[in-house]
């Protein structure tokens, strides 16, 4: 009997995703099909742009709502009551209800399974999740618990708004924010024992992420979407870009690893660029494909590493893995998206939008690792902020200066 339910709920879930008000509408007022026009999505953001604005508004509504109507109608074929205290008493197929309609919404079977990009959808049943999550840590744990997620959601809030901001692009930013917070949901679901919470959300996380790669891969249409006016044709040190983010890996060893065997690791491969640099100097053979021609005599690379070492050697562990979290995200994003996005140029060379990003993304990497430090929200806050500044005033050297300044200011901070 309880197959039965499971399917009748899922495939009316899938029925109820699969409704496109942007197709249909485009078929109503304008006698087209909405998928050939505009970018070329039948989704809320191309029915504004092709039909008009009250088009754009009803889709967007009506599309947010699929995911939401989908699970309280599971919730009924199931008898399980509407106003469910704890999120783990939900049944799980109430979720995956949420889920499929997704599916439906992306895939509708009668326009051969080409719909929408699923943006509004999810975000839809993210916010009924985020709901339920924050009631059930409410009344198992208590407000005080409670409260370092909802500052953390108005953050990612402000966050998705500066990114869109940057780049205007609504898509976009919900294929990147999307499954970062969901991420952040997940880690609490899982922090505060809510199984069946976190079981629904990791096949929901995998889904979502395997269609954001997908779609932004799809850089046509997203061209289209986007409104930043021409982007800068300066080009990016491909592989200096891979070797910075694989440092990420430093703060992570920094939970399981010692400071003594951490040091020696990264002294090992400060060793391996301080080589390469002096040979550069004099003139021997090195890895060209390191270097900028702005690099001065010790390049970016090594000077990060000497930042790393300082503040893993003075600063305690939980201050080390934020600053040099930070400074390998913040700093990273920063150049990228001021190299691509830049346009209101500040002081050094460096850019309104570059600064920017830097904050958001040292933001987003403070929020992720959260529950695992012990710090709160305002720790992550102003530990971003500082490297914003620091970025930003520190010229050439601010590789060097990010994670030491960082990690000494939260060092002197009264709390």
């Amino acid at each position: 009997m309880e197959i039965f339910l499971w399917i009748l709920s899922l495939v009316l879930a899938y029925l109820i995703g699969s409704i496109s008000p942007a197709y249909i509408l485009g078929k109503l007022v304008k006698k087209i099909d909405i998928r050939k026009y505009g970018s070329k999505n039948a989704g809320a953001m191309n029915a504004g742009h092709v039909i008009g604005k009250w088009a754009g508004v009803i889709t967007a509504m009506f599309d947010m709502l699929k995911g939401i109507i989908a699970f309280y109608i599971t919730l009924l074929i199931f008898q399980a009551p509407m106003n469910v205290p704890n999120a783990s008493l939900i049944p799980l197929a109430a979720y995956f209800a949420g889920f499929f309609a997704i599916l439906g919404h992306d895939f509708p079977f009668y326009l051969n399974f080409k719909g929408g990009k699923g943006a509004a959808t999810t975000y839809g049943f993210i916010i009924l999740l985020s709901i339920f999550l924050f009631r059930s840590i409410l009344n198992n744990f208590g407000l005080p618990m409670l409260m370092p997620l909802i500052f953390s959601g108005a953050v990612f809030v402000i966050c998705g708004s500066i990114f869109y901001y940057i780049q205007r692009s609504g898509n976009l930013t919900a294929f990147i924010f999307v499954p970062i917070w969901l991420t952040v949901i997940w880690i609490n679901a899982i922090r505060f024992n809510l199984i069946i919470l976190a079981s629904a959300l990791t096949f929901f996380l995998l889904y979502v992420i395997f269609t954001s790669i997908i779609t932004t891969k799809n850089l046509k249409n997203l061209k289209k979407d986007m409104k930043f006016g021409k982007r800068k044709k300066k080009k990016i040190k491909v592989l200096r870009k891979l070797l910075r983010l694989a440092t990420i890996i430093f703060p992570l060893l920094y939970f399981v690893m010692s400071k003594f065997w951490l040091l020696v690791l990264i002294g090992v491969i400060f060793l391996f660029f301080i080589s390469q640099d002096i040979a550069r100097v004099l003139k021997k053979k090195h890895l060209k494909k390191l270097y900028k021609k702005s690099d001065k005599k010790i390049s970016n690379l090594s000077l990060f590493l000497i930042g790393c070492i300082i503040t893993v050697a003075f600063f305690a562990k939980e201050y080390a893995i934020i600053a040099l979290s930070m400074l390998v995200v913040g700093d990273l994003f920063a150049e990228i998206i001021g190299i691509k996005f830049g346009k209101k140029m500040l002081i050094f060379n460096k850019s309104l939008e570059g600064s920017l990003a830097c904050f958001v993304s040292s933001l987003i990497i403070g929020l992720l690792l959260m529950p695992f430090l012990n710090i709160g929200i305002y720790v992550v806050v102003i530990a971003a902020a500082v490297v914003m500044l620091t970025e930003l005033v520190s010229a050439w050297l601010d590789n060097l200066t990010i994670a030491p300044i960082t990690a000494l200011v939260l060092r002197l901070l009264p709390f």
